[in-house]
């Protein structure tokens, strides 16, 4: 399974990409609930696509 793919799978219905977990140890504060769309994951998963030209691919 090629890459753009998984994040195509990974992605919800409004082109959001959720986060998955949150990461172990003490925090301040919560920026993101888990299975909740993500602005920052959604921000990096675009980038990647844009990058390799696939953001059309994603439509």
């Amino acid at each position: 399974m090629t890459g753009w793919l998984k994040l195509k799978l990974i992605a919800l219905s409004d082109m959001t990409w959720p986060l998955q977990a949150k990461h172990n140890g003490q925090i301040h504060f919560d920026m993101e609930q888990p299975g909740k769309a993500s602005k920052w994951n959604t921000l990096r998963a675009l980038r990647v696509l844009k990058h390799f030209g696939l953001i059309d691919r994603m439509k």
